[in-house]
């Protein structure tokens, strides 16, 4: 929460930390078009917890694409689980099922 740390060391640790723990078993998940839009929600606010501070003027609302400009980064949370999931898949495959 510190207003002191570097945006990329921001990212640096909701990459490591939070995503390891939000991604946990994600391999087996049925991935629903409620808990989609769920997962790019949760996804878009913590860019926008860990931009906000490093946006010019006064705190307001912005849109999507102006928080990921910000943090200089691009949506990947829906590609990391779904790439899991074939990796996973292609394991349970080879292993000629579980």
């Amino acid at each position: 929460m510190s207003q002191r740390i570097k945006l990329t060391t921001r990212l640096c640790v909701l990459y490591c930390y939070v995503w390891s723990v939000l991604l946990y078993g994600c391999e087996t998940w049925t991935i629903s078009e409620t808990m989609k839009e769920r997962l790019r929600s949760v996804e878009m606010w913590f860019f926008e917890k860990d931009a906000e501070n490093f946006v010019d003027g006064e705190k307001e609302y912005l849109s999507n694409p102006e928080v990921l400009r910000a943090a200089g980064v691009q949506r990947t949370l829906m590609k990391t689980i779904r790439q899991r999931q074939l990796d996973f898949f292609g394991h349970v495959m080879r292993k000629q099922g579980i």
